[in-house]
């Protein structure tokens, strides 16, 4: 419960005339201190406001540098492709069937060209589509 600082300051003023009385004169000043600093709690949220922004954003240059230095997985194949790192003469694109049926190095042996597969596991129609579309706008050189 908040005591209005009208009551407080009266009764402050009352007691520190009295001989002897450091308790409230210190409680006095106390008062002022807290009226000086009445916007103290809108700092303090703004603060802590900057402080999430500022974790936040370091989180995600800490996570974005750690993913982008993966070679393996699926992570590592997604990679490849948005580095423009995947110059393949077949390639393969669908879900998980597509990234365990089809064997790029047997596709190489057999036809002599350069294959990748860019099968994904538990990929949509829509996330297939959105990766092939990935990969033909970063691979340089490609034939429409």
């Amino acid at each position: 419960m908040r005591i209005p600082e009208s009551i407080v300051a009266a009764e402050v003023t009352k007691r520190t005339s009295e001989p002897g009385n450091t308790t409230i004169r210190l409680a006095a000043s106390a008062m002022s201190v807290l009226k000086r600093t009445r916007g103290c709690g809108l700092l303090r949220l703004m603060g802590f406001f900057c402080l999430m922004v500022l974790v936040a954003f370091v989180l995600d240059r800490v996570f974005t540098v750690g993913l982008r230095r993966i070679e393996t997985s699926e992570f590592g194949a997604s990679n490849k492709v948005f580095s423009g790192q995947v110059n393949a003469n077949i390639v393969i694109s669908g879900s998980s069937r597509a990234l365990v049926h089809y064997d790029p190095r047997i596709i190489q042996n057999i036809t002599g060209l350069t294959a990748y597969n860019l099968g994904r596991n538990a990929a949509q129609t829509d996330m297939q589509c959105a990766f092939l579309k990935t990969y033909l706008n970063t691979t340089p050189g490609l034939k429409s």
